[in-house]
């Protein structure tokens, strides 16, 4: 009898069940951590990234906003005030130019400047002349603009009284200046009482031409 084979047969190997080729790999890493501790480990992500589409303002870039909702936006001048100021100024530089050239008659000789004997150009009457024409020429036919244009001429004279004042220490402006002042004024009220008398008349003839119907 053979013993040596009643023996396997009594006593038979455990079948192994083969593992699977993930058990292999998980014992492979496995052994190569511990071996290796250099070695990366594996980790997997539990979700996956998610960006949302709606992302919210910086409290930065809302700060701006707010500051831009608060910040006044300046309206661009008409035409018709840019064209006020225009003449203001051109008044201004007139009787700047009329009062210096008072003045160097003055230095030269006082007489000249209470009598009017300066150059004819910037006499009282031709000065005043010119800044009455210039304004009746922005008017053109539109007699409403009387005051504004009014307001415009007194504005400059201002000016020119206060850059007088700083450049040669002098209160007020030479008395050329304050004739050539009162004469161009004197002519605005002549406009103003042409303009009243015009409208007057069309009036009449409104009313009358409505009872004639």
């Amino acid at each position: 009898m053979n013993i040596g084979k009643v023996a396997e047969l009594s006593n038979p190997v455990p079948s192994v069940t083969p593992k699977s080729t993930v058990e292999q790999t998980a014992k492979k890493d496995t052994t190569n951590s511990a071996d290796n501790p250099k070695t990366d480990k594996f980790v997997r992500e539990s979700e996956a990234t998610y960006t949302p589409a709606y992302t919210k303002s910086s409290s930065k870039t809302q700060h701006e906003t707010d500051k831009n909702k608060d910040t006044k936006v300046e309206k661009p001048q008409s035409f018709k005030a840019t064209k006020n100021q225009a003449f203001q100024k051109m008044v201004a530089d007139i009787i700047g130019k009329q009062s210096g050239a008072a003045w160097n008659a003055i230095m030269k000789d006082a007489d000249k400047i209470q009598n009017g004997t300066i150059d004819d150009y910037w006499s009282a009457d031709a000065t005043a002349q010119r800044i009455y024409d210039f304004a009746r020429t922005l008017a053109g036919d539109d007699d409403s603009k009387l005051e504004e244009l009014k307001a415009a001429v007194e504005k400059g004279f201002a000016q020119a009284g206060a850059a007088f004042s700083k450049k040669y220490g002098q209160k007020g402006l030479p008395s050329i200046c304050q004739d050539t002042y009162k004469k161009v004024m004197d002519m605005f009220d002549d406009w103003a009482k042409e303009a009243a008398d015009k409208k007057a008349a069309k009036t009449t003839t409104t009313n009358t031409d409505n009872k004639a119907e």
